[in-house]
């Protein structure tokens, strides 16, 4: 008997009227169905599930998806968000989980960071983690790192680290390039960089990269507030980074596991829901 997990944003799924839907459909199968309010409940809810179902935007997809990929648990994302780039199904198209219990679906596994700063914290990234002032407007400098190796300073407004799938998100705001989720790489964006040659560089998936802030790195004098700098996880997690404090970033070897149930490919939604 297949486990079932339903998660619903009651600010997008107003009145959980399509977490009712799907709770309809789910009914005609022989399948344990239980209702997660939200990720954090998922070590508590009894053995993983065989499928989670996530109803919402994209950043409701990421949130659960932080907590389900470790559980091994694949999504199948309905949206109900303004671009719902992540979720596979529409509304309209909730009949199609029956698909699921037939066996007509496809999983599709995406690379996820290993997040860790040198203060010992450590998350999980799905789409980047950004290193920025954060809500001021201050040109950072920093300096990245490859395998131990300089590879560039940049004098901008931050760096992002991007997975593929998050290579469609603010790192695409920010001039990056769109890459394939079947691609295992890191995309390392600046953002508005003061530089006529500072672009994206895509590293190996097997680099480690390190992002330093040299201005800090030796001078002790500096004032904090010039400084201070923000970490900020797939736009969910955000911490200031201490004063020489370095962000380092590996390929995870966790994974996000999708169900696919549509035909599209990814070129075909990159071109309804992006272009």
């Amino acid at each position: 008997m297949k486990r079932i997990w339903v998660m619903s944003n009651p600010s997008r799924d107003t009145g959980l009227k399509h977490a009712n839907t799907v709770l309809n459909t789910l009914g005609a199968f022989d399948c344990q169905i239980r209702f997660v309010q939200k990720p954090a409940d998922f070590p508590s809810a009894g053995e993983p599930a065989d499928l989670l179902i996530v109803i919402g935007g994209d950043g409701t997809v990421m949130r659960a998806a932080r907590r389900a990929a470790p559980l091994g648990i694949p999504i199948l994302g309905i949206n109900c968000g303004h671009l719902g780039y992540l979720a596979e199904l529409e509304p309209d198209e909730i009949p199609l989980i029956s698909r699921f219990f037939e066996g007509d679906y496809r999983i599709e596994n995406r690379m996820m960071i290993r997040v860790r700063t040198d203060s010992g914290k450590s998350f999980l990234a799905l789409n980047d983690a950004v290193i920025s002032h954060g809500v001021i407007s201050r040109m950072a400098e920093l300096e990245l790192l490859c395998d131990g190796d300089y590879v560039s300073k940049y004098y901008a407004d931050g760096l992002i680290v991007a997975t593929p799938t998050g290579s469609t998100a603010y790192s695409l705001s920010a001039g990056g390039p769109v890459v394939d989720p079947r691609l295992d790489c890191l995309v390392v964006t600046p953002i508005c960089p003061h530089s006529f040659v500072a672009r994206p560089i895509l590293f190996s998936a097997d680099a480690e990269l390190c992002v330093v802030n040299p201005s800090l790195k030796n001078h002790s004098s500096v004032p904090p507030e010039t400084g201070v700098l923000y970490l900020t996880v797939d736009g969910i997690d955000s911490l200031p980074l201490e004063r020489s404090d370095k962000v380092t970033l590996i390929k995870s070897d966790i994974t996000t596991s999708f169900i696919r149930m549509n035909r599209h490919n990814f070129y075909q939604v990159l071109s309804r829901k992006m272009l």
